[in-house]
This record gives C-alpha cells, sequence and structure tokens, in this order.
C-alpha cells in the first residue's frame, strides 16, 4: 500500500506534487483544528464551567451550615417532659408518619422504622425533631415506591 502511494506521488508532475503537498498541509490545518484544538478547549471550558458551580454551591452549603449552627439551641438545655418514645410518636402522627415499629432502648434512644415517606416531609420532620432535642445518630434510607423512601433510624436525646 505504502509503495502504490510512492510510485503514484512520484508519477506526479512536479506541478501536481505542490497541489498534492497543499492540499495534504490544508488536511492537517483542518483536522487538527477541529479535531485536536476546538474538542480539547470545549472540554477544558465545560470542566472550569462545572468546577466554578461546584464550589458556588460548597461556598453556599458551607454558609448554610455556619448560619445553622449559630441558630441552633443547645441541644444539652432542653428538657424533656415525656419520654422520647412518647414524643417520636406524638410528632410523627402529627407530621403524618406511619411508624411501622418503636423500639426504645432506655430513657435515651429509640430505633424508628417508616416504610413509607416523602423524603422532604422527613427531612422536615426530622429537622424538628432536632429543635426538640432528638439527635438522628444513624439512618439509613432506601428508595421506595412512587418518590417516597423507607427509612430505619436511630434517635438519642441530645446532649448525648
Amino acid at each position: 500500500m505504502k509503495q502504490q502511494v510512492i510510485q503514484w506521488y512520484t508519477g506526479l508532475s512536479s506541478r501536481e506534487k505542490v497541489l498534492v503537498g497543499i492540499a495534504a498541509a490544508l488536511f492537517a490545518l483542518v483536522f487538527t483544528i477541529y479535531g485536536v484544538y476546538f474538542p480539547l478547549t470545549s472540554a477544558i471550558t465545560e470542566k472550569r464551567l462545572a468546577y466554578r458551580e461546584a464550589l458556588e454551591r460548597r461556598v453556599s452549603i458551607e454558609a448554610m451550615a455556619d448560619n445553622a449552627a449559630q441558630n441552633q439551641p443547645k441541644a444539652a438545655a432542653i428538657i424533656f417532659d415525656t419520654s422520647l418514645e412518647t414524643l417520636i410518636n406524638q410528632s410523627a402522627a402529627e407530621a403524618g408518619f406511619t411508624l411501622e415499629k418503636v423500639d426504645a432502648s432506655g430513657s435515651d434512644r429509640a430505633v424508628i422504622t417508616i416504610t413509607q415517606a416523602r423524603p422532604p416531609a422527613l427531612l422536615k420532620w426530622l429537622a424538628e425533631l432536632e429543635l426538640q432535642g432528638v439527635i438522628t445518630e444513624q439512618i439509613d434510607v432506601k428508595a421506595g415506591s412512587a418518590g417516597t423512601v423507607g427509612v430505619n433510624a436511630t434517635l438519642v436525646k441530645g446532649g448525648r
């Protein structure tokens, strides 16, 4: 194959050789621009934008976390009028959750199971519990059907 191309090229006149050389140079230039330069610069630009967006999200999240940490009441200062199990059952009923299981381990720890909950409502309920001094020590969230989730969580009285 290579030998045939060499024979073909050597059979050309000098004017044809110049034209073929110019065509080859133009092809190399176009290939370099559209096949290498533009894809690389496009990828670099996209990654820079993604990085900038990630940095902005991080700053936003850190600001929200700092704000939440400053506005959060001290969990150790909260005094419970009822047991942890009663508090969890009452607040879950008020929030519209059906607790499948509530296992109280002593007076300051409970393990709960909810089979179906909407994620935004669940997070709001856990945040309200946290404001009442109940901390989510461990949580296992699994996707359910129709946009719901199943939850297994260990809740602890604040200050532990």
